[in-house]
């Protein structure tokens, strides 16, 4: 199976975060997340990709073995329906203009996180480690308790998210990682 090229000026960190936004109506979130997980694949890469590849690359982003074929069919099928993606040959690739959309979201987001490390981080802390360590931890954190966050707030509760444990344990790694061992008080406090 051929690997398609990934578009070398985002980091696919980058949008695995951001959530697109689609119709209005409601759909099955299944629906939604394979619609969401194809389009940030085929957003990334340079050339078409066949369903394979689509399954094979939302496969290892999310660290998987296997996708289903048919739940990478239904969110592109939701995609055409909403003129975000076409087909020719047996190969997708996304619309102009859902290409330019999801641009300009990576782009807020950018935006987003350079104001909110510039507001709640020293400058004395290198850009590029922070940038990463706050997206890894955040991905970190919410795989840890996204659960408890979602249902405290579908419940309409508060005590749900309460009952978080110390993160210092939970970053250490990722602290590590980037080599901010000498920002670790600044950081641990920051969460």
């Amino acid at each position: 199976m051929e690997t398609p090229v990934v578009h070398p000026e985002f980091d696919p960190k980058d949008i695995v975060t951001i959530n697109l936004k689609y119709a209005s109506t409601a759909k099955p979130l299944k629906l939604l997340a394979f619609a969401q997980l194809s389009s940030k694949v085929l957003y990334l890469a340079q050339s078409p990709m066949t369903i394979g590849q689509l399954q094979h690359t939302i496969a290892t982003t999310l660290g998987v073995s296997k996708i289903s074929e048919s739940s990478v069919r239904d969110g592109l099928s939701f995609l055409q329906d909403e003129r975000r993606v076409t087909e020719s040959a047996n190969r997708w690739e996304l619309t102009s203009t859902a290409r330019n959309d999801i641009g300009r979201d990576v782009e807020q987001s950018h935006i987003a996180l350079a104001r909110v490390l510039e507001r709640h981080f020293p400058s004395s802390i290198e850009p590029l480690p922070l940038k990463n360590w706050f997206k890894e931890s955040s991905a970190r954190i919410f795989g840890q308790f996204g659960d408890k966050w979602v249902a405290s707030v579908c419940r309409d509760t508060k005590h749900a998210a309460s009952r978080m444990q110390p993160l210092t344990g939970l970053l250490k790694p990722v602290t590590n990682k980037y080599k901010l061992d000498a920002h670790k008080q600044i950081l641990d406090s920051s969460c």
